[in-house]
């Protein structure tokens, strides 16, 4: 996950923010530079994880969150799960477990966003 952040009323962007399930970084220059990464408490194994960005308004009820499709374990890609954050990837609290099955694997999660176009039927050859 990439996030940039405006700030003042100029509404320049000044702030980057990196996260992977087992760390995240922040730029405060737009890339130009980053903090040490810092880990986050999430399992993963090392597999691929996909996150996205919600920004909440005033009659919004979950706020500004990120939201992180990743496997939950260290060694294998199951379970797939949905894990919650609502302070830009430092803290991160696990909603749900999709699917569970332990004799198949859940690799390259993605998930869309509501401003991603609608899913396309695939056409019968």
């Amino acid at each position: 996950l990439a996030r940039a952040r405006k700030s003042g009323s100029g509404g320049r962007w000044t702030e980057v923010v990196f996260v992977f399930v087992s760390n995240r970084a922040y730029s405060h220059d737009m890339g130009k530079s980053w903090t040490k990464p810092r880990p986050t408490q999430l399992p993963n194994p090392n597999a691929k994880v996909h996150a996205i960005y919600f920004q909440g308004n005033s009659s919004s009820t979950l706020g500004n969150v990120v939201v992180c499709a990743y496997n939950h374990d260290t060694r294998q890609r199951t379970p797939l799960s949905l894990a919650i954050s609502r302070d830009g990837g430092a803290n991160w609290k696990t909603a749900l477990h999709l699917e569970t099955d332990p004799g198949l694997q859940f690799a390259y999660p993605t998930l869309l966003g509501p401003d991603a176009p609608p899913a396309r039927r695939p056409r019968a050859p």
